[in-house]
């Protein structure tokens, strides 16, 4: 394969333009699904998708360009913005027994004005 997505031909001294599909391929939404692990189901996150914006538990790793690019092959709606924050562990007790939450890492998207995903139906 050639520079910027073209090949030459053989016979042809003209390069010849390779198509790119439009439709996510499977090896995308795999890697989408291991970046979006799930809907941030909270009063909080179902008051803010009733004006556009989602809010997604996503790994530690993940940048937003990333979930960007993952909820665009999940979904097929490109994000406006996404802003990314942190949740820090908690104490617990269990009687006498004390430990921590688990640290996580939520993403809240914002889609374009009219745009709708249905990510609370089965949760």
């Amino acid at each position: 394969m050639g520079i910027l997505g073209r090949r030459l031909d053989k016979k042809e001294t003209q390069p010849i333009a390779v198509k790119k599909t439009a439709s996510v391929s499977e090896r995308t939404k795999a890697e989408a699904t291991r970046l979006v692990r799930r809907p941030w189901v909270s009063e909080k996150a179902s008051r803010l998708a009733s004006s556009g914006t989602y809010v997604f538990e996503v790994a530690k790793h993940a940048t937003r360009i990333e979930v960007g690019k993952a909820i665009f092959a999940l979904y097929g709606v490109r994000p406006t913005s996404v802003r990314i924050q942190r949740v820090r562990s908690k104490a617990v007790r269990f009687g006498r027994i004390t430990g921590t939450t688990s640290e996580r890492k939520k993403a809240l998207v914002t889609l374009p004005s009219g745009s709708t995903i249905d990510v609370y139906q089965g949760v």
